[in-house]
């Protein structure tokens, strides 16, 4: 099955993350991809995967002058990107993404307090340096950018109606 012939699409891009990135069989993804739906995933960098976060935000939302924050979470990680109305600023990376947390954190459903304890100190650690060098910025507003975080909107909308 080819699914850019049989969608009639003339070109794709297709890019792979963290989540892919640094799995063990990132490589035996890739391969299913290509023989799957025809498409052979392009694996892309932390900083690569950040300007498309700051490009997505910027094409989406009128920045302002001053630095902003944006964040995305993804399966394998979060990316902070600082940038304004004219140009990135600066892209860091950290190994926090919902899957990976998920996996690691090994809660019960629902967590425990002492689980959800666990899981804020560890997201408290890991962010210090990655959040340090945006606050260098002072970004003035922050955007969320991600299926996990829409998700996490869409659910806290539908839990106030």
């Amino acid at each position: 099955m080819n699914w850019p012939r049989r969608h009639q699409v003339d070109r794709s891009l297709c890019t792979a993350t963290a989540a892919v990135r640094e799995a063990r069989n990132g490589g035996d993804f890739i391969a299913a991809a290509r023989h799957l739906a025809g498409i052979t995933p392009r694996v892309i960098p932390a900083e690569e995967e950040g300007r498309l976060v700051y490009l997505g935000v910027k094409s989406a939302l009128r920045l302002g002058p001053e630095p902003a924050l944006m964040l995305d979470i993804g399966g394998g990680s979060v990316q902070l990107v600082a940038g304004d109305r004219d140009r990135l600023l600066r892209v860091t990376s950290a190994p926090l993404g919902a899957l990976r947390l998920t996996e690691r954190m090994h809660s019960s459903d629902p967590p425990t307090r002492r689980q959800l304890a666990r899981l804020r100190r560890t997201v408290r650690k890991t962010l210090r340096e990655p959040l340090a060098t945006i606050a260098e910025l002072e970004p003035r507003s922050a955007y969320g950018s991600s299926g996990s975080i829409h998700a996490r909107l869409n659910q806290s909308a539908r839990s106030t109606k």
